[in-house]
């Protein structure tokens, strides 16, 4: 399953990401490496996320209103639950074609987020 996620903290509104916490958690993270400067202008920072064999990229947007990784497997279902740990607000998810939207703060563990993400809709 092929399909950009994005993370945001407000879906109605581009409300930015806190970007002290943000940073933290990017910074803090045992399963991040190669958190750099983006090299594609319209992106702040690009980092790797890593959970055994499996590995993702991920980006967070210039203005930090949201950050994306193109995967919806259960690595990046990995990313988004530890991330929403360490947010003090809710984070939602949505793919490229805005078929599906979840709350990320409703999910008890990885797994459970990504049943969700599989059953929401596919535009592939």
């Amino acid at each position: 399953m092929s399909s950009s996620l994005f993370i945001v903290t407000n879906v109605e509104e581009e409300e930015r990401f806190d970007l002290p916490i943000l940073l933290e958690f990017l910074r803090g993270c045992p399963f991040i490496k190669n958190l750099r400067d983006a090299a594609i202008e319209s992106m702040l920072l690009d980092g790797d996320f890593f959970d055994d064999d499996e590995e993702i990229e991920f980006s967070v947007h210039r203005g930090e209103n949201c950050v994306s990784m193109d995967d919806r497997g259960l690595i990046s279902a990995k990313f988004c639950f530890l991330m929403q740990q360490s947010y003090p607000a809710p984070l939602y998810i949505f793919d490229e074609g805005f078929t599906f939207q979840l709350c990320v703060e409703g999910f008890r563990d990885p797994e459970s987020l990504f049943d969700a993400i599989l059953k929401a809709p596919n535009q592939d």
